[in-house]
């Protein structure tokens, strides 16, 4: 644990007047950002930290959404706090309540594919409104820790990926190019129907208790193209599945003819930033990300193609 993470419980205590007891990593990839708290006599509580490129105003937008949602409600994690942000040091953190089961990473079966499409759908049809809820998003909070959309991510990607360069041997240099065309082709959607969203909605933020799924980590969400927060079709992959997914959706909303037109292009966004930041700030050899492109393009086209059968929409 960080000596900033060390002093987390600590905060708590003094902010909140609680007895922490144990503060345990939720995301073994990242364990100092999400921290379970327990409390003596107190139900446990979830702790997201975030550092100085993540502005404080954006975490108490967080906040507005998730009582947003709870006003609405639509099954989400809840605030554990009226006053749920505060910050110590550089440090900015929101306190929400812990939700029992399990999350769903990994979790395949028709049923909790079903439930994701069906809470999917709710949350696109939530009214719009002003304020955080309509802040721009769908870019990934990783790295567009500002907010904003897609553009940003490709804003914040390109001059890296530049610097990069330096290390990369010269074979990679031609990959490295076509990488940036990549990116700087990417369709933003800004044309197509917009609502609230979150793009990192899928099976690990996902949690299933007694049945029932509600939905985690709303940071840097707000409202973007809804297309873009279909991700969840680019890894469900069979037929059968796209076709529960779609089924759920459809039980609340459904897509315009344009949308499904695009999607092809929505479906490797996400992957492609995540894996162009992993070539910027990893050390990932930009002709790796190409293959993988190409690859994922190729199962883009097939789930898409199953996901217009089951919206029922003209080949």
């Amino acid at each position: 644990m960080t000596a900033t993470i060390a002093e987390l419980g600590r905060h708590l205590e003094d902010t909140y007047g609680v007895k922490v007891t144990r503060l345990t990593p939720l995301e073994p990839w990242a364990p100092d950002g999400v921290q379970r708290v327990d409390r003596e006599g107190g139900d446990p509580w979830v702790a997201r930290t975030h550092g100085p490129a993540r502005p404080i105003a954006a975490v108490h937008g967080d906040a507005e959404i998730l009582r947003y949602l709870a006003d609405h409600d639509f099954p989400a994690e809840r605030l554990a706090h009226p006053e749920p942000v505060s910050s110590y040091d550089s440090v900015s953190v929101i306190v929400t309540e812990l939700l029992p089961g399990e999350n769903c990473r990994g979790d395949s079966s028709p049923a909790t594919i079903n439930g994701i499409g069906r809470l999917l759908g709710r949350l696109h049809t939530l009214p719009a409104t002003d304020g955080a809820v309509s802040r721009p998003a769908g870019g990934w909070h990783h790295l567009s820790q500002a907010g904003g959309g897609r553009d940003e991510d490709v804003r914040i990607l390109l001059p890296r990926l530049a610097r990069a360069a330096a290390r990369l041997p010269d074979s990679e240099h031609a990959a490295l190019q076509d990488l940036v065309a990549e990116l700087e082709a990417i369709d933003f959607a800004t044309d197509l129907p917009h609502c609230l969203i979150n793009v990192d909605f899928g099976g690990p933020n996902i949690i299933k208790w007694r049945g029932e799924l509600s939905a985690i980590d709303w940071t840097g969400s707000g409202r973007g193209p809804r297309v873009q927060s279909l991700g969840t079709l680019a890894w469900v992959g069979h037929p059968a599945l796209i076709d529960a997914f779609v089924a759920g959706y459809r039980e609340y909303t459904s897509l315009e003819p344009e949308e499904l037109d695009r999607l092809d292009q929505a479906l490797v966004t996400h992957g492609l930033i995540l894996n162009a930041w992993g070539a910027a700030f990893r050390g990932a050899m930009p002709s790796a990300v190409l293959q993988w492109l190409a690859a994922e393009r190729k199962t883009a086209g097939l789930v898409v193609e199953r996901t217009r059968q089951a919206f029922g929409a003209a080949p």
